[in-house]
């Protein structure tokens, strides 16, 4: 590994280190929100965009979230299942 490479794997180490040691500190707490947020809105994206509609998102208490659609195309829900995680 050249010298670059190595300054690489210790820059990404170091911030996974970081984020490790402060994830129940109270501004990590915005971030995580924010990440389950964005997921549930590919989920309404992708049912919007298959002729679905979008009753609801709401964002639980324990880092999780529910996006609630209806309707839609003919088979648009495995679409809409795995838009969250684009």
């Amino acid at each position: 590994m050249n010298r670059v490479g190595s300054q690489r794997l210790v820059f990404v180490l170091s911030i996974f280190v970081a984020i490790v040691s402060s994830w129940n500190l109270g501004f990590v707490i915005f971030w995580k929100d924010f990440v389950v947020l964005t997921h549930e809105f590919f989920h309404a994206f992708a049912a919007l965009v298959t002729g679905g509609h979008v009753s609801g998102i709401v964002l639980h208490g324990n880092e999780t979230g529910q996006t609630i659609t209806v309707g839609g195309w003919f088979l648009s829900y495995p679409i809409v299942y795995s838009a969250g995680y684009i």
